[in-house]
């Protein structure tokens, strides 16, 4: 059974992604959020700061994490009010994740990507695989930033 850490739980993505690798039962899954919840989970879930590197660890040690999915981010509309503070959490929580998955050896990390890394001067209908990139919003550039530095450590 897989071990499973979710980060961002609680946004679009995560609550559907915990869900459904919960009900599957192939698939331990702790998820984590910075924000809180009164909702009752069938899952574990834990209110942690993904920018905690000290607790991160601690919750990967200890609930046996053999496999990360990456979901937290500010998107687009919110990370251009502050690009500073949406590159940090972007690019600094990945950083977080691809040191933890490398020293504790977990190979298995996912971290969407986005059409925004792709700009908008490009078809959204069909964007080739070796497509240019320019993005045009602190999202799209920390996605696209964070591809290559995926690229970069998977080597």
């Amino acid at each position: 059974m897989r071990r499973v850490l979710i980060t961002g739980a609680l946004g679009q993505l995560g609550t559907v992604l915990a869900k459904t690798l919960h009900r599957s039962k192939k698939y331990y899954v702790l998820a984590t959020d910075i924000r809180t919840s009164n909702q009752k989970f069938l899952y574990d879930f834990v209110q942690v700061d993904v920018l905690d590197y000290e607790q991160m660890e601690y919750l990967v040690i200890s609930h046996k994490i053999d496999c990360i999915y990456h979901l937290v981010a500010t998107l687009s509309a919110k990370g251009e009010q502050d690009p500073f503070l949406a590159w940090n959490l972007n690019m600094q929580s990945f950083q977080h994740i691809a040191k933890l998955a490398i020293t504790h050896k977990i190979n298995r990390v996912f971290w969407p990507s986005s059409i925004a890394a792709y700009g908008e001067d490009k078809n959204a209908n069909f964007a080739p695989q070796n497509a240019d990139m320019n993005p045009s919003t602190i999202y799209g550039v920390s996605k696209l930033a964070g591809e290559k530095l995926m690229n970069y450590y998977y080597l």
